[in-house]
């Protein structure tokens, strides 16, 4: 299971600091788009000044920052992780399976019975090729 750095070091909570304008604009943005008011947007745009300033002061104060974010981040990745690698095994994979089916192409030179053909004649100096 994968463990969350919830203590973040000093030099993190820095870096976190310095990106964190960019989120509260980037939510303020999505609330525009959603029919927030301007003073909404900007006070977004200011809590995220805010948040620069006391990284750079003092970035320990950033902690609640970076520990509601990460909260609220890796659920989603969690999330959007499994979806986007399912949409590609049931979009990409699977077609081109049911394709390779219905044309007959075998790559691993399988039989019937489910066990791979050996052929009697290979240089045993190549293991990874039996054809």
């Amino acid at each position: 299971m994968m463990t969350l750095p919830w203590n973040a070091s000093v030099k993190q909570l820095r870096q976190f600091a310095w990106f964190a304008p960019l989120g509260f604009a980037a939510i303020g943005w999505m609330t525009l788009r959603l029919g927030a008011s301007m003073p909404v947007f900007w006070g977004l745009c200011a809590a995220g000044g805010v948040v620069l300033l006391l990284g750079l002061v003092r970035p320990t104060l950033v902690r609640p920052f970076w520990i509601v974010s990460l909260a609220l981040a890796f659920p989603i990745g969690l999330v959007v992780t499994n979806v986007a690698l399912a949409a590609l095994y049931y979009l990409a994979m699977t077609p081109l399976a049911l394709l390779f089916r219905g044309l007959g192409r075998d790559a691993l030179g399988r039989t019937s019975k489910g066990y791979q053909r050996v052929d009697t004649a290979f240089d045993a100096d190549s293991y990874w090729r039996q054809s």
